[in-house]
């Protein structure tokens, strides 16, 4: 952003000082001044302005923007106070140069050779940007996004991104973009997925990273046509060739689910492991899901342990899950329940329902005395049972129940639970084994004794694949 400061102010006085020049004209000084500033040989071009400065052969709103100019000068060197000097001494000859605002409310801002004040340094933003000033009018739709030194408000933050992005303003483009698809105005989310696609095309087609991925994650949206999806790829594809993790990882999906291309799981696998290699988690944990199931290549457990482990160490919810259940089956890994418990805790955290099942279960039935908690499975499941009853969370209940020893309560929760399952839709050599299950558990509390061999019957979740 600095850089860019510097830029806009070399660019706004190259216009302001273009015309005939003596051999000792203040204007041709200027010219070199900012040839060297662009060279980055500023404590030269400082030099050369300060003859400009005192010249009577320049206007008021040529010599502050040479004043302005100076601060930037100063401030690139890290001489703050000077920098601010310089800034009020500019609004001092045009108490309107949004340029000058621009630069002081950033000194405001961060309490740089000023009193750190955010209230003033959001009055000068927003003078700067109703002027037409597109970097004040770009940081000012950050600030009133973030909502960190005022009160969000997503609308005005929009206004101020698509008055930049009007002026060319790439970061404000894809800004813009983003918050018309994450806090969508009034309107059709038709209109607003539009509004967004129009203000990121022009910075994806000039190469801009983020924008080619918001565009590609635009165009490859549910409500996406094959043309559009198309697209995806292609912006997608630049994307990724920039070196882009979440590009990669799209276009794994994509080509895992056959979207805008031919279904190829060996290319979606590709992908992947290219984003997962950059610490992508959601690739990390498709990855391993590749590798568990054999999918686009041979299946290797112990691969797939080792992302998984990777992804659910970034917190990634599903990978902790399905780490959890290699734990718990010893397949790519020695078989441990304490991690098996360990990684459902961190997903059922998370909000992970089939990790709340599957920890409830692994409570209530572990072969383990040491990772038992059937006090705490009982009441998972009758929170789970309270929600939404299946046959699965009855199961649960009442094999927490057996291992409490409430056999009797065990006995009823069962028959409950075999109820459950003839009510419930599904493939009929499943719905048989799963009986047969139920009703030798069944048999098991009958007899008085609980039953502990967690790997038979895990509960049911969400419905969620495990990728």
């Amino acid at each position: 952003m600095r850089l860019r400061r510097l830029t806009i102010a070399v660019a706004l006085l190259a216009l302001a000082f273009t015309g005939p020049a003596g051999a000792h004209d203040p204007v041709r000084e200027l010219g070199r001044a900012l040839e060297h500033a662009h060279a980055g040989e500023l404590s030269l071009a400082r030099a050369l302005l300060e003859p400009v400065l005192i010249s009577p052969r320049i206007d008021p709103g040529t010599r502050a923007r040479a004043y302005h100019t100076r601060g930037v000068l100063h401030y690139l060197e890290g001489h703050w106070v000077s920098a601010s000097q310089d800034y009020r001494r500019a609004l001092e000859f045009d108490a309107d140069l949004a340029t000058a605002h621009s630069a002081l409310a950033w000194l405001h801002l961060h309490g740089l050779g000023v009193r750190k004040d955010t209230g003033r340094a959001l009055e000068l933003y927003e003078r700067a940007a109703n002027n037409g000033h597109g970097e004040a009018q770009y940081n000012l739709g950050l600030l009133l996004t973030q909502g960190r030194v005022t009160e969000a408000d997503p609308a005005r933050a929009l206004g101020f991104f698509e008055a930049a992005a009007g002026q060319g303003h790439m970061e404000a483009m894809v800004q813009a973009g983003q918050l018309l698809l994450r806090n969508r105005p009034e309107g059709s989310f038709e209109d607003a997925r539009q509004r967004a696609r129009g203000h990121l095309t022009p910075a994806a087609e000039a190469g801009h990273l983020r924008a080619q991925l918001e565009l590609g994650i635009l165009l490859s949206s549910d409500q996406a046509d094959e043309k559009d999806l198309e697209q995806a790829v292609a912006w997608l594809g630049r994307a990724a060739a920039q070196g882009s993790a979440s590009a990669q990882s799209r276009l794994g999906y994509l080509h895992l689910q056959g979207k805008g291309v031919t279904r190829d799981a060996e290319q979606a696998r590709m992908w992947f492991a290219e984003a997962a290699r950059q610490g992508d988690a959601a690739a990390q944990a498709h990855l391993g899901w590749l590798y568990e199931r054999g999918i686009g290549g041979s299946a290797d457990a112990t691969r797939a342990f080792t992302w998984y482990r990777r992804a659910a160490l970034r917190n990634h919810p599903t990978a902790q899950l399905n780490l959890a259940l290699l734990y718990q089956s010893g397949r790519g890994t020695t078989a441990d329940a304490r991690e098996a418990r360990h990684w459902f805790e961190q997903a059922a955290d998370s909000g992970n329902a089939s990790a709340r099942s599957a920890l409830a279960w692994l409570l209530a039935t572990a072969r383990d005395p040491s990772v038992r908690d059937p006090d705490r499975a009982i009441e998972l499941a009758r929170r789970a049972v309270a929600e939404a009853p299946s046959a699965s969370w009855f199961d649960t209940l009442a094999a927490a129940l057996a291992t409490s020893g409430r056999f009797e309560d065990a006995v009823s929760v069962q028959q409950q639970a075999l109820a459950t399952l003839e009510e419930e839709s599904g493939n009929s050599r499943v719905l048989a084994a799963r009986r047969s299950a139920f009703l030798g558990r069944l048999a098991e509390y009958q007899a008085g004794r609980p039953w502990h061999g967690e790997l038979s019957e895990p509960a049911a979740g969400d419905g969620d694949d495990s990728r």
